[in-house]
């Protein structure tokens, strides 16, 4: 099998569409080191190229027609004198002192501190309950179960008590008088005591047929209905409080550190927007999980909402929460844009004499637009604030205020 192709016809063709033919000498010295590595490439693939089918020929060939598009395709988006001269064009800033509001906005949710799920502690049937929606106070009777068996076992115990109540006072009149030992008297004590106790059981069980309200709250819906008969542990209404709705949120680690840790947080001013009220509900911190999460990196967050009169929330309504920690003034501020990252260290290129120079910096917080610099810039240095990507430390740079006297 004979097969033919032209690297430099190829070259040529690309050029042409790309329309750089007036820049093929410059691009020979800067893509001279790729020919040479194209050329070894080819002349190897020539000795295998009995080996291999012709659609594996035709891949490795149409591979290297997109690597040399895509080399001509940036030299060409580029800025084309700042490229040939080997300045790359940078935007810029200056480090100065400014004020940085610290606010940052979570995702929350509403949560209340008191809500249950009411069960049967007892086998009876339904008499009367409460409607859906009803609000209660702590101790109104939610629900009510056939009590008939359990008065009458109620009524037998607490005859029984007064019964060997009655006894144990005649037995210590006895004893005082000689009558009888102070045996006697244990052994009554015992029996009253045993009817005691059979008292408590029977009015411990008595209650289980009327279930109360734990707290104020409302309750929710009822999957139960007036004479029905219910077993052990069947599930017969929730009640939830509204009075004390929190919401709860995630922070991050790193978002921690922005807000100036969980002291400056519980000083904050926090609100909470929710669907159904115009304007964000106030509220309070009130608590947070002490550990970080291992999982999401991150530490729950709890704030009381401070609803006014007439308006409320649900528990699980998502909400977006705004913790504004206050103002920092007069101090060491960049852009946001300025500052890379890589393997967890903060850096920026500052301009010194048209060269960018790579500098490790120390961050503080930041307010969406500035972040505070702490360590490794001075007021008054030059920063590049787009474009690092393409640059390295060390490289020629041309700033815009450079363009800019040039041009003039």
């Amino acid at each position: 099998m004979k097969i033919k192709f032209n690297l430099t016809q190829q070259i040529r063709k690309l050029l042409s569409k790309l329309k750089l033919q007036g820049h093929i000498k410059a691009l020979n010295k800067k893509l001279k080191p790729l020919k040479s590595w194209l050329k070894a490439y080819w002349l190897g693939y020539k000795k295998q190229i009995k080996k291999r089918d012709k659609k594996t020929i035709s891949i490795s060939a149409l591979i290297i027609i997109a690597l040399l598009a895509g080399c001509i395709y940036i030299i060409k988006n580029s800025n084309k004198d700042s490229f040939f001269d080997g300045q790359m064009p940078v935007a810029t800033d200056v480090v100065k002192r400014d004020s940085i509001n610290i606010k940052r906005t979570f995702t929350g949710k509403i949560r209340t501190s008191e809500s249950v799920v009411l069960t049967s502690e007892v086998v009876g049937k339904i008499v009367s309950m409460k409607k859906d929606g009803s609000l209660v106070k702590k101790g109104d009777i939610i629900l009510e179960l056939d009590s008939t068996e359990a008065e009458g076992k109620y009524m037998v115990a607490l005859g029984k008590k007064n019964e060997e109540e009655l006894k144990l006072r005649m037995t210590e009149t006895m004893v005082a008088e000689g009558y009888k030992t102070q045996n006697h008297l244990s052994e009554q004590q015992s029996r009253y005591q045993t009817a005691q106790g059979h008292l408590m059981e029977a009015r411990a069980n008595l209650n289980k047929h009327k279930i109360r309200a734990p707290f104020n709250g409302i309750i929710g819906l009822q999957n139960q209905s007036i004479g029905a008969t219910v077993n052990y542990n069947t599930k017969l209404v929730s009640i939830t409080n509204l009075e004390n709705l929190q919401v709860e949120f995630l922070v991050s680690e790193s978002e921690l550190r922005n807000l100036g840790g969980i002291e400056r947080i519980k000083e904050s001013k926090i609100l909470v927007t929710l669907d159904g009220h115009l304007l964000p509900i106030p509220c309070s911190f009130s608590a947070y999980e002490t550990v970080i999460d291992a999982e999401t990196n991150a530490i729950a967050v709890r704030a009381t909402l401070n609803i006014e009169d007439g308006k409320t929330a649900s528990p699980g309504q998502i909400g977006q929460v705004v913790v504004n920690t206050g103002s920092k003034e007069n101090v060491l501020t960049v852009p946001e844009t300025a500052v890379e990252n890589a393997y967890g260290v903060n850096y920026v290129y500052k301009v010194v004499n048209g060269i960018a120079v790579r500098v490790a910096v120390k961050v503080g917080p930041k307010d969406g637009q500035k972040v505070e610099i702490l360590e490794g810039l001075e007021e008054g240095e030059t920063i590049i604030i787009s474009g690092q990507h393409r640059l390295y430390d060390g490289q020629s740079v041309k700033t815009e205020e450079t363009q800019n006297e040039q041009d003039i």
